[in-house]
């Protein structure tokens, strides 16, 4: 058997792996976890017995003969990562199920730790209420820092230096004031398949916070870019999603086009006052990447922040140019869940 999870992951049969991992979760007991702290001991018993030590011991001694820059050794990495991740989802699942009433808040952290693009059809209302229950924390959290701001804090120094004259006796009071900018943001978005789910939960959180914010630009990606912030501006944030993400054209993925025509049309959204998010997997179709012009948008902004929902293993396989963006923005992190987010 662990031969043959060596041969499912250089044959890339998901579909067998699955079959393995179901097979394995039943035999392993993960139903019978009755503690969310239970969760590190089932995984060991599932790495074990799915053979992920004979598979550490061959990607080892491929290191060791000089091989781990490999094909054969690239694709063990790649599909070990990716069992893994199946691996965790399948026992978030079960914390979910079976840590019980102990637990709602429990069972919230394990749905927070999920992939966006894992959930169950009854856990995304649940998800739905997590983001928007996180975007009310934060804009609290803003909302005080403002307040404070406005209100000011006690300049001891200048208080004491001003009434010297006066034995002790404080007449002139001074207040330090700290101004607390409403931040401008600028979401551009991937809507393709791969990433729309990620897409959707990203556009809610922003969306959520819009009244901490001065204003959120929000553009939609696949073949070619759309800006929607009118969409968000006339609708209710549940149904502007659904309308947000149909509103870009269907199409192979062409993040050097999107760039251009966000240059050529909406140049004017990028000023030193500005926060850019981009969410997308940079999986480019082997098209143009056109780098010179993130680097223009990264240099009008004030910060670009990149959100790849892509296991950082998978970063820079196939036609993935993150590797080319990366050194134009100011942080690159994977965000594919709540937790990331």
């Amino acid at each position: 058997e662990d031969a043959t999870l060596v041969e499912r992951l250089l044959a890339g049969d998901r579909a067998g792996l699955m079959s393995a991992l179901r097979e394995a979760v039943r035999e392993v007991g993960v139903s019978e976890m009755t503690l969310f702290t239970q969760r590190g001991i089932v995984m060991q018993r599932l790495m074990a017995r799915m053979g992920l030590d004979r598979l550490d011991q061959e990607l080892a001694q491929l290191e060791r003969s000089g091989q781990g820059g490999s094909d054969r050794a690239r694709r063990l990495r790649e599909g070990r990562a990716y069992l893994i991740d199946q691996m965790k989802t399948f026992v978030q699942q079960q914390v979910a199920l079976y840590t019980g009433a102990s637990g709602q808040a429990l069972r919230e952290q394990a749905l927070s730790e999920r992939r966006l693009n894992k959930l169950e059809e009854e856990d995304a209302a649940r998800m739905t209420e997590l983001v928007q229950r996180l975007a009310r924390r934060l804009a609290r959290v803003h909302a005080r820092r403002a307040k404070r701001a406005h209100r000011g804090q006690l300049d001891v120094r200048r208080t004491l230096r001003r009434n010297m004259g006066f034995d002790g006796n404080l007449f002139n009071i001074h207040w330090r004031r700290v101004r607390v900018d409403k931040p401008r943001v600028v979401v551009i978005c991937d809507v393709s398949r791969s990433v729309a789910d990620y897409t959707r939960f990203l556009l809610l959180f922003l969306h959520s916070l819009s009244e901490v914010m001065d204003r959120i630009r929000s553009f939609t990606f696949c073949a070619d870019v759309v800006e929607v912030t009118d969409i968000f501006e006339h609708q209710p944030v549940a149904t502007a999603l659904d309308a947000a993400q149909a509103a870009a054209p269907i199409g192979p993925t062409d993040y050097g086009r999107t760039l251009a025509h966000l240059v050529e049309r909406h140049l004017d959204a990028f000023t030193p006052r500005t926060t850019v998010l981009f969410l997308g997997d940079a999986r480019n179709n082997l098209s143009d990447p056109r780098a010179d012009l993130l680097k223009l948008i990264a240099q009008r902004s004030r910060h670009l922040i990149w959100l790849n929902p892509e296991p950082f293993v998978t970063w820079n396989t196939g036609d993935s140019i993150i590797a080319t963006y990366k050194p134009l923005c100011h942080v690159v992190r994977e965000c594919a869940s709540l937790r990331q987010l």
